[in-house]
Parts: structure tokens; sequence; C-alpha cells
């Protein structure tokens, strides 16, 4: 690292005369930090709480810093613009930080920021490298738990990733582009530096209450978004002031270390033929003679059912006063073979509270019924204790399910036996399950903040803070094979057969997305580009499959299924109440679900079953995307798995309101 002979007094250490024949400068170590919450002038008084979440390892004699850990601080000044005084300002001392897990009295000096990243739906779990500064996404061998080889630093230093053009802060809203490094990246960060913001944002350096660095606008009320990156240093001495210029070049500092061995990765070989073009969907035009489209609401033809069970009579009466802006988890519906069908419910009994980390957790009784599949007669009934109220039941593959039973997560045939069971260490975040079964990833969430940080955040954003997910591969047998890590704050991973499945902000170009899948040879796949006004869903009902919903406006959704090379194979419309939902246990036929309501109801808003006239339950044929049975019942569910087909695909059974309706499907078969 160089530096340069009018460079006096070094951020990093205390300000002295320092000997030009034998002082040598102490290396200069930046933090690298992102906003917690947006900092807005008008809101702010003196002594406002202000979080930064580290990006990248960091370390100093007095405190170590893990990458996601939390460093704290409060407003000193704040200036608001009025008509007499233009402009505004505030002034932040960072003053602790959460150094390898204690809470510790530390302050830091503000040297440059940068604007936030776009939002996106984030990185897949297969590449989280530049979320989290390595390579965290490793394979695993199949008989051991250990990670082979070592994780590969970042090709990008972080200084210079904070130091590059507005295009890599500012433009790039596709996560996995955004961050890679550019060959023109600045060498040197002047103290002060300000990178795409308003050129209105000044920043002073070292100059208010405490030497500690002003923000300031020369009209208008400041407002620095959520994620915006903040450059730090070490204050050791309140008194000191930063030199003139700092070198980027912190990858030769000694602090950092030699770079550690590259991780062993798979070999991926290219493919000869040029990847085809990506297919463009606009939702806005019809069907060709290679895609079916959803006929109306009206042209749905009466069904009749061939056996109905009351729920009321099992015990379960479901909450038609809930208000809600989304349906859960109260009860589920699924076929196990073509003998039986599991239906399964809470009967909201009285429920114990247990710890849960730094919160705590409720513990509720699930009653799980198994169900004749050809009179609804009941064969068998037995309690489960599940924790929390998220999903507690997942399809793998066609013939089995995964249930989260305690500290376990069981794996069972369709007699409800364990084949194969995995004991979590914590509280368990999420699961995804691929459409065959043979790939299952399951979130842990880790806490990363102190409790004294973790109840800082909790008061200041009023909503839990960012926690750390790790996630694991799985087999059918729970044998894992990768192991990363991502935040709470991350998409959930939808997995294909061949890899990991994510929708993607499209570069440079309003409302528009991209369907790309990484897969586990770590080669990429970009499936379809589309346009849509909202943040799109994704799901994979069937092997080489995928349901997608979107937005036309803020009160009519639009749905697509497509297959894994992009070939549009259904188009439908929908309500704007995001419960469009997609389900297959038939490689030959999969059952859409619409909610339906007599006037529009703007996604996100809440609302309840009175709002919703009725639910409809289409069966199409995987080929050709034909629909082969509908069904309509004014009785809506407010349960996700409402609906099950049977893996002959010639029977549906469809939850209601209050009873349990089996339906035939004549034309099953292509």
């Amino acid at each position: 690292m160089r530096w340069t002979s009018s460079l006096v007094c070094l951020i990093a250490a205390s300000c002295s005369t320092l000997n030009a024949q034998t002082a040598k400068p102490t290396p200069f170590m930046p933090l690298f930090t992102e906003l917690v919450a947006p900092l807005d002038a008008r809101k702010l008084t003196v002594g406002s709480p202000v979080f930064a979440t580290v990006m990248a390892d960091w370390s100093d004699p007095a405190c170590h810093l893990k990458n996601g850990s939390t460093i704290g601080g409060h407003v000193v000044e704040v200036k608001q613009d009025s008509k007499q005084d233009k402009g505004s300002s505030f002034t932040i001392d960072f003053d602790h930080a959460d150094c390898s897990g204690q809470n510790v009295p530390i302050h830091f000096l503000l040297l440059a920021l940068a604007t936030a990243p776009p939002v996106t739906e984030g990185r897949s779990f297969l590449d989280s490298s530049d979320s989290f500064g390595v390579l965290n996404a490793s394979p695993l061998s199949n008989n051991s738990h250990s990670v082979v080889g070592n994780v590969v630093p970042s090709s990008a230093s972080p200084l210079q990733a904070m130091a590059s053009s507005k295009m890599n802060f500012d433009l790039r809203s596709d996560a996995m582009e955004r961050d890679k490094p550019t060959n023109n990246a600045p060498s040197v960060i002047e103290p002060g530096k300000v990178l795409g913001l308003s050129k209105a944002i000044k920043l002073t350096v070292a100059s208010g209450q405490q030497a500690n660095s002003i923000l300031s606008s020369a009209s208008g009320n400041l407002r620095l978004e959520q994620s915006t990156r903040l450059m730090l240093s070490v204050k050791h001495d309140p008194h000191s002031t930063p030199g003139p210029t700092l070198e980027a070049a912190v990858s030769a500092s000694p602090a950092l270390g030699a770079a550690p061995a590259p991780l062993a990765l798979p070999t991926v070989t290219p493919a000869t033929p040029p990847p085809p073009r990506v297919p463009e969907i606009n939702e806005t035009s019809l069907c060709t003679d290679s895609c079916s489209l959803v006929p109306d609401e009206e042209a749905v033809t009466p069904s009749h059912a061939t056996a109905m069970l009351s729920t009321r009579a099992l015990g379960f009466i479901s909450h038609d006063s809930q208000i809600s802006p989304s349906f859960g988890f109260e009860s589920a519906l699924f076929y196990l073979d073509a003998k039986n069908i599991l239906f399964t419910y809470d009967p909201h009994r009285l429920r114990q509270r247990i710890p849960s980390g730094y919160s705590s957790d409720s513990v509720r009784t699930v009653r799980a019924v198994l169900l004749d599949s050809s009179r609804l007669t009941v064969k068998r009934m037995m309690d489960w204790k599940i924790e929390g109220d998220g999903e507690y039941i997942w399809r793998v593959g066609t013939d089995k399910i995964l249930l989260h039973l305690g500290h376990t997560l069981r794996l069972l045939s369709p007699d409800l036996s364990v084949l194969s069971e995995l004991q979590l260490p914590g509280k368990l975040a999420f699961v995804s399950v691929s459409p065959s079964g043979d790939r299952i990833a399951v979130g842990m969430l880790n806490e990363r903040h102190t409790r004294a940080m973790h109840d800082e955040l909790l008061t200041s954003l009023n909503t839990e803070p960012e926690e750390d997910v790790e996630i694991q591969l799985f087999d059918q047998k729970f044998t894992p094979l990768l192991h990363s890590r991502q935040t709470t704050h991350s998409a959930v991973p939808v997995l294909s057969d061949t890899g990991e499945v994510r929708v993607y902000a499209q570069l440079n170009k309003k409302d528009y997305w991209i369907i790309r899948e990484q897969r586990w040879d770590l080669s990429q796949h970009d499936i379809a580009i589309f346009p849509s006004t909202c943040k799109p869903t994704l799901t994979t009902p069937q092997s080489g499959m995928l349901f997608l919903v979107g937005c036309k406006t803020n009160f009519e959704n639009w749905y697509r299924v497509l297959r894994m090379d992009g070939h549009l194979l259904l188009s439908g419309r929908g309500a704007a109440l995001h419960n469009e939902e997609c389900f297959s246990n038939d490689k030959d036929s999969f059952a859409i679900r619409v909610i339906r309501s007599q006037s529009g109801i703007a996604a996100g808003t809440n609302y309840e079953k009175k709002d919703l006239t009725g639910q409809e339950v289409s069966i199409y044929r995987s080929s050709d995307g034909k629909r082969l049975f509908s069904v309509v019942d004014s009785g809506v569910s407010f349960a996700r798995q409402a609906f099950t087909i049977s893996p002959t695909g010639d029977q549906l059974a469809v939850l209601s309101n209050t009873q349990i309706s089996l339906y035939p499907v004549t034309n099953a078969k292509p």
C-alpha cells in the first residue's frame, strides 16, 4: 500500500508527529456498512438511534466485527429545512458495536457514502459471494458434514466496490451483476466522497460535535434510504482529522493476510452451441396455438361431488371473521396415495409459549385425519405438536410428506410411518422442496446480534431485525449436499429438479423481470423475460414447469405456466389477492386455484371472507395446457393448501369453508 508524503495523520491511528526517516504509517482498514433504516431529517431528533449492518468481516485491536453484525449510534445534531433557513443537515455519532457477541463502546468516523443498491429478489443461495464478502455456498461430501476446501474471497476488494462507479450502486438492478468488479473503479477515495446520490448532498468529515462528520443538503430535507452504504473508520482520537486521500488497495494490507486456497467445485463443461435467445413474454398478449388461454369465469360448467365430508364433524371451524392480507396454514389437504387423503387442521386449543431465541414462539396442536379417498370416511386420527404459525407440512415427490414436528423434520410414507428424520439445532426458517422431492433445502435462523443490540433494533425499527439464515441442501435421506447462508430479508429459495430458480429485476428496464435458473453444476440458465408492475412470485409445481404470478394493475393479476425452456403453456387472469396457486401430484396434469371477489381488492390490503365470492379450481393437461375440469365453490378456504389431485389424476379433493368435496376428473389422461 502506497502512502503519499503529505499524509501526516492516519484515520486508523492517533495523530502524532511522524519522523520522516523512521515512522511507518499504520495500515488503514475501512469498515463498510449499510443503513438498517432510512434517515430523514424531517423525522430525526437529537438522540434518535441509528444502526448500520457490517458488509464484510473487519478487525481492529479493540473489536472484531463479523459480516452481518451491527454497529449503533445516535444523532447528535440535526437541522431541518424551513422557509427562513433553507437546507438541512444531521450529524451521527457511531459509538458502539456488536464485537464478537459483546456490545462494546467504540467510535467510528464517517468518511464516504454511496447510494443504496436497488431492491431485487436477491441472488441464489448457490452464489452468495458478494452478499457476504466470500463464497459461502460449498459442496459437501455425501458422507461428511464438513466443508470441502476453503472459502474463496471476493475478487474485488470492499473498498473498490465502495469506490466504484455510480452504475455499480445505482443503475445495475440485477443483484448477480451489480457487484461484479469493474475496470474503471477509482484507486483513490477522498474523505467526504458521495457516490451516486444527489449533488446537493455534502459530507464534511470530522467537523461536527465530537469531531463527527456532518451530512448536509443545500435544499430540502436530507434523506438517506435504507441500505445506503457507508465507509467508516475507527476514531481512536476524537481530535484526529483524516488525511487528504485514502488509497483503495486494501487487499495488499497485511491485516487481511494471504488469500486462502480456492474452493473445490465441480468442473463445468460449456455447451458447444450458443445458448438460445431468452424468450420475452408480454402478459398483455393473447396465447398462440401452442398456448392455452384460461376461459372466463362464466364459462365454467357446474360439477357435482361424489363424496362430501363436513369439517365441523371433525371439530374444525375455520376463522370466518379473520382479517388477513394473505392465506395461511390453519389447515391443509394432501393425497398421500391413491387410497388415502390427509386432512390436517388447527382445533384452536390453548397454546403454550416457549422461548425461541430472544423472543418466544407458540406450540399449537394440529390434528391429522387420515381419510379414505373413495368415501371420505375417517381411517385414523392423531394430534401433532407444531411450533409456530407457519408452514409445517410439505409434499415430497408423489408419495411422501415432510412434517415439522417439535425440533425435527420427519419424512413420512403414505401410512405415516417415519422414513428418515433430521434433528433441528434451532428455529426453522423455511423448507423448500424440488418437484421430484430429490432435493430439500432447509433454512435455520441464526441470530446475529447480542440481546442488547437485538432489543435496541426492535425498539427502533418496530419489527424484528434482520438475521442470518443457514441453509443446507439434503436428499431424501437427509444426506447433506450443500451449505450456504443468506438473510431473513432474502427470498426463500425455489428449487427445480436441476437447481434453484429466482426472479430478478431486468437490467435498465423498468417493471421487467427475468427468470434465471442457477443449476447444481454451477451453470446458469435464463428462462424468460416478462413485464410486471409488482414483484412476481414463482413456484415449481411439477418437474420442468414454472408457475408465475405477476401484476397488470394494482387490482388485477395475471398468471402463467411456463416450461423450463421458456415456452408459454397457459395464460390466465385473476384478482389482486396474490392467492392464485398451482399444484401437481400427477405428471400428466396440474391444478390451479383462483380466488374471486365481488369488487377489486388492492394487493396487500386486508380483507375478510365476506369480501370473497368463491374459489375456482381447474385441472389442466400438462402436455398442452388444455383445461380438463373445473369447479367453483362459494365457500372459500383461507388455507394455502386447500386442494389436491390424486396420483392417478382422476380425482380432485377440495377444501372449502365448511367441507371437503371429492370430484371425479373424467378426461384426465391425454
